[in-house]
């Protein structure tokens, strides 16, 4: 599974779905799931 970040958000791909994760203290937050020609409007 590869993922790809900008500061503590990160992205990785599911199929054709892309989720959008946030790292917070020793979380991991799941913030968005949508697919991927649609994220890169609305995720860092």
């Amino acid at each position: 599974m590869k993922m790809q970040g900008r500061g503590s958000c990160y992205k990785t791909r599911f199929g054709s779905f892309r989720v959008g994760m946030a790292m917070e203290a020793d979380a991991v937050v799941f913030i968005l799931v949508m697919d991927r020609k649609d994220i890169y409007k609305f995720f860092p």
